[in-house]
């Protein structure tokens, strides 16, 4: 059996860090364990990590061993067995939008274009819980509106969990040197390649015979590799 973790943030770095964990997994692994204790972060990259996890190719048992909110939901779903863990929390919530990314200059139109597109991302992000779960949609959104956390039996009975548990698994002891070599080899696959600065070709250097002193060139006069002088007007 092979081990991932999926601890913290969610982000590119733990989208790199899955797959050095996964390379550690030996090719005769019936199945994989996926242990996830996040509060979620950058959605895409939550999509991300849950499309490879399908190329994996082997049934996967995703395991609650602290909280499991927003964007790790995602990944959380990906496994046939999911073990909710009555001891930690575990959240569903409707999109949010950083302030940050709120333009200075809301006015009535923009403000309106920010809303239709929050409503879509709602109905798309509950219509993929529904599908998941096997719920009914209009369920997944009253438990989105609510923004809090549901308990191990709720997350059980609304089809996010197939069971519940009270224990908190010892993480394999992972050979995080190994790891950290994969994250930077990956890492350097991600990086852009530097276009080489082309060397400058020299300007032909114009030969005299020795003994000779060079000419004395007048105005547009240009002195040649064989020693003539081409003039230009």
């Amino acid at each position: 059996m092979g081990e991932i973790e999926i601890i913290g943030e969610i982000n590119q770095d733990t989208y790199i860090n899955v797959i050095a964990q996964a390379r550690l997994i030996k090719a005769d692994a019936k199945s994989i364990d996926v242990i996830i204790d996040s509060p979620g972060g950058n959605e895409a990259v939550s999509d991300k990590i849950a499309a490879f996890l399908d190329t994996l190719g082997k049934p996967l048992t995703t395991i609650q061993t602290g909280i499991v909110a927003s964007a790790a939901v995602k990944i959380f779903l990906k496994g046939s067995v999911r073990k909710a863990n009555a001891n930690f929390p575990f959240l569903i919530h409707n999109t949010h939008v950083d302030p940050k990314q709120i333009p200075v200059n809301l006015d009535a139109n923009n403000s309106q274009a920010l809303a239709n597109m929050l409503q879509e991302s709602r109905t798309s992000l509950a219509s993929f819980y529904a599908q998941a779960t096997g719920n009914n949609l209009q369920a997944i959104m009253a438990v989105m509106d609510q923004d809090k956390p549901m308990s191990a039996d709720q997350a059980l009975a609304l089809g996010f969990a197939t069971e519940v548990t009270n224990e908190i698994p010892i993480l394999a002891k992972l050979n995080m040197t190994k790891i950290q070599e994969y994250i930077d080899k990956i890492k350097a696959s991600f990086a852009p390649v530097p276009t080489p600065t082309p060397t400058p070709t020299p300007a032909p250097v114009a030969m005299y015979e020795v003994g000779k002193p060079a000419p004395d060139l007048k105005e547009g006069e240009n002195p040649q590799p064989d020693g003539s002088i081409v003039v230009v007007e």
